[in-house]
């Protein structure tokens, strides 16, 4: 079913979902390291100028994390309810052009390198093929106290056997 933002839900049964990613296979045929994903821009989301806020870039970057995560059957809650929290330790953006309400985008986001406790990600948003912001990040996987924690194990193994 279509939401007001022109993006599909798929049903999403969280009892099929590992209850932490090391209870977890990723499938063989899917990349967790590239990801794709398409929205349209919500009014909601835009200044005076239904220009995109520049701060909702940062919102679209998570978002792209977790519909990645999820596309792989990997639940970020239960990563969270497990005791591993992802967190932005470092962004670096780009603007290049402004998004507009009701701009169709496609957020493309690629895993660059996977150590212990860190994952660095690089990100593009287009619209159509015009490339509006480009980024990259530094996640940190922490604990409930936000100590370092290491990565689930399913990301290290993934990591090495690409």
């Amino acid at each position: 079913m279509d939401d007001q933002s022109g993006q599909t839900d798929s049903p999403i049964n969280n009892s099929d979902l590992p209850v932490n990613a090391d209870d977890h296979e990723v499938p063989a045929d899917f990349d967790l390291w590239r990801f794709e994903h398409t929205f349209r821009v919500n009014y909601y989301e835009t200044d005076g100028q239904r220009r995109v806020h520049h701060s909702n870039y940062l919102n679209y970057f998570e978002r792209g994390r977790v519909e990645m995560l999820r596309a792989a059957g990997i639940s970020y809650k239960s990563l969270e309810d497990a005791g591993s929290m992802l967190v932005v330790s470092e962004m670096n953006v780009r603007y290049l052009a402004a998004a507009e309400f009701d701009d169709v985008l496609t957020l493309r986001v690629n895993v660059l390198d996977v150590r212990k406790v860190r994952i660095r990600h690089s990100y593009q948003i287009l619209r159509g093929e015009e490339l509006v912001v480009e980024a990259e990040s530094t996640i940190a996987c922490v604990n409930h106290e936000g100590k370092p924690n290491k990565l689930p194990a399913v990301f290290l193994e993934q990591w090495k056997a690409r």
